[in-house]
C-alpha cells in the first residue's frame, strides 16, 4: 500500500493481522445486524397470546376431565344403589309438602272467599228477627223504628255501628249496642237513662239525669210539683251561756 506525504510517497507494508482484522470486522458486521432481528422470527419463539391461548386449552382440557371424573362417579353411584344414569332424579320430601301446604291455603282461601260473597249477597243468613232487650220505660216499637233495619236484610250487610248511633238518638236511651246473633237475628240491647231529679217548669215537669233532660212534659200529663227530695232539717241547738 503506498501513502502520498508532503516529502514524497512511502511505501507502507500492509500488516496481515490487520487485514484480518478489519476482514474479521466486516464479517462480524452482518451477524450483529442479524442479532437485531425480533424473537418472533424464531420457530421456537412463544409470545404472550400464543402462551394466553395455550393456558386457556390446558384449563379446559382440565375442566373436561374433572367433568368426566364427577360423571364417573356419579354413574358408579348410581349402579351401586341400582338406579340407571338416564332415570329422573326423585324430588325431594320437602317439596312435595311445600307443594301440598301451598295448594291447600290457596283451596282454602278460595272456600273462605266463595263462602263470604254467598252470606254477604245472599238472604241465607238474613235478619229475619230483631231482638230488643234492656228496654223498660222505652216502648219496643220506638227502638225498632230509630234502628230502621230492614226484615230480610244480609246480617254482614248491617252497619252495627249506625243502628247503635240512631237508637241512642232516643231521649230515654242512655247507650245502644247491636249484635249479629247468626243465624238470623239482630239484638238491641239499650241502656236507659235514671232519672233523679223532678223539676217543674210552666209547661210541666221535667226529669235529669246525671247528665241532662231525659223526658218533657206531655199534653195530658197532669203538672206534677215533686222536686228533689229533701231531708228533714235537723233542729238547731242555742249555744248555752258561758257562765263567768
Amino acid at each position: 500500500m503506498t501513502e502520498t506525504g508532503s516529502d514524497g510517497p512511502e511505501d507502507v507494508a500492509e500488516v496481515p493481522g490487520e487485514a484480518s482484522t478489519s476482514g474479521s470486522a466486516g464479517s462480524d458486521a452482518p451477524s450483529a445486524a442479524g442479532s437485531d432481528v425480533p424473537p418472533a422470527a424464531e420457530p421456537d419463539y412463544e409470545g404472550p397470546r400464543r402462551r394466553a391461548r395455550r393456558e386457556r386449552a390446558e384449563r379446559r382440557a382440565a375442566r373436561d376431565r374433572a367433568v368426566a371424573i364427577e360423571n364417573a362417579r356419579r354413574e358408579a353411584k348410581r349402579k351401586v344403589v341400582g338406579q340407571s344414569a338416564d332415570a329422573p332424579k326423585a324430588v325431594p320430601r320437602s317439596t312435595i309438602r311445600g307443594l301440598k301446604i301451598l295448594l291447600w291455603s290457596a283451596l282454602a282461601s278460595v272456600v273462605a272467599v266463595a263462602l263470604g260473597l254467598v252470606l254477604y249477597f245472599t238472604p241465607l243468613m238474613s235478619a229475619r228477627d230483631v231482638a230488643v232487650s234492656g228496654a223498660v220505660a222505652v216502648p219496643a216499637e220506638q227502638v225498632l223504628a230509630a234502628a230502621a233495619v230492614a226484615p230480610g236484610t244480609p246480617l254482614l250487610q248491617v252497619n252495627t255501628d249506625a243502628v247503635a248511633e240512631r237508637v241512642a238518638t232516643i231521649r230515654r236511651v242512655a247507650t245502644a249496642r247491636v249484635q249479629r246473633e247468626y243465624p238470623s237475628t239482630l239484638r238491641i240491647t239499650v241502656v236507659e237513662r235514671v232519672p233523679v231529679v223532678v223539676k217543674d217548669y210552666p209547661d210541666g215537669p221535667h226529669l235529669f239525669d246525671r247528665d241532662a233532660s231525659i223526658s218533657r212534659p206531655s199534653r195530658h200529663r197532669r203538672p206534677c210539683r215533686t222536686s228533689m227530695p229533701t231531708t228533714p232539717a235537723r233542729p238547731t241547738r242555742r249555744p248555752r251561756p258561758r257562765s263567768r
